[in-house]
């Protein structure tokens, strides 16, 4: 039971140190309400310049095998999946972000393994695409959309904005 009895500083004091508590609390769920919100635009931005990536090989490898041919400068870019894995991890569920991670990482694997530095002579641009690769390329690409779809459900782009589905 409160005395009734105590004098006004003492009042005083125990409001002050109410509005302190009060105000701490109030500042800590403000801070977490940015901070959340803060990491939700930064994995969507970063969604979507690792699903841009994944897009560009993608359509490299597609475009490779409708024409018959791997260019040289088709590559993955992982400098956006490095920046943004760690705030990706914490928005995706575990299914979208294993679906990026095996995207991301076949088709880094892919692109660099197409044809090693050394295969390719100064100045050339492309080179004819071994027999029988076509059907490896379609499931490469096939991953790299799974990972570009689970993408995507984060950033809001529609679906029918990606890579093409069949495969060529």
């Amino acid at each position: 039971m409160l005395p009734l009895a105590l004098a006004t500083p003492a009042w005083t004091a125990l409001a002050a140190a109410g509005g302190a508590i009060a105000g701490a609390l109030a500042g800590g769920i403000a801070d977490a309400v940015v901070d959340r919100r803060r990491e939700g635009r930064l994995a969507k931005a970063g969604a979507r310049l690792v699903a841009e990536d994944l897009m560009r090989t993608i359509q490299h490898i597609q475009l490779a095998v409708k024409d018959g041919r791997w260019f040289r400068d088709t590559t993955f870019s992982r400098a956006s999946w490095d920046e943004y894995r760690a705030v990706l991890a914490a928005e995706l569920s575990a299914r979208q972000f294993n679906a990026v991670v095996l995207a991301v990482e076949g088709l880094d694997r892919f692109a660099r393994g197409m044809y090693p530095e050394q295969d390719w002579e100064a100045g050339q641009r492309w080179m004819k695409l071994p027999e029988g690769v076509k059907p490896h390329m379609n499931e490469v690409a096939s991953v790299g959309i799974r990972g570009w779809d689970a993408l995507v459900e984060l950033t809001g782009q529609r679906i029918s904005e990606g890579p093409q589905r069949e495969p060529i």
